[in-house]
């Protein structure tokens, strides 16, 4: 186990990178830092701006790197909840259901009877049990939000 200088054991609390519940698991090190990638934008936690990023391979060197915060909850595992819900998307898209994401985090699946997955597979190319995933422009928490 590597203990930060000042701080010692350093534990940082890990969240479901999807739905932001505590998992109950802390997290120890040293490497407090998260540097975000230039080039695709996703954030590497624990990585120094010599390393490359783990959602593209690009080099860090040009991204934004800042300390964590005290306190700061950090993604972890997913939670049971979101694990089930994983469960049974996948199950959706094998029988013909597309995933989708939101630009605002919110992702799902549509249904694979839905004229909207059945729309989006013949757009495609790709029948079932071949897996789809699109991005949205708004969805319905973006909809909700507009008219509250």
């Amino acid at each position: 186990m590597i203990l930060d200088d000042k701080k010692g054991v350093n534990p940082f609390l890990s969240v479901c990178p999807r739905c932001g519940k505590d998992t109950g698991v802390v997290l120890v090190g040293k490497r407090d830092i998260v540097t975000t990638c230039a080039n695709c934008g996703t954030r590497n936690y624990g990585s120094y701006r010599h390393e490359k990023c783990g959602g593209c391979r690009a080099p860090l060197r040009d991204g934004k790197s800042r300390k964590l915060e005290e306190q700061e909850k950090l993604p972890g595992a997913f939670c049971e909840e979101c694990l089930k819900e994983a469960e049974v998307w996948e199950e959706e898209v094998k029988r013909g259901g597309v995933y989708w994401r939101c630009k605002c985090g919110c992702d799902g699946v549509f249904k694979a009877d839905s004229e909207v997955a059945v729309s989006y597979r013949q757009l495609a190319g790709k029948p079932a049990p071949e897996v789809l995933g699109v991005s949205v422009k708004a969805c319905l928490m973006c909809s909700k939000e507009k008219t509250d």
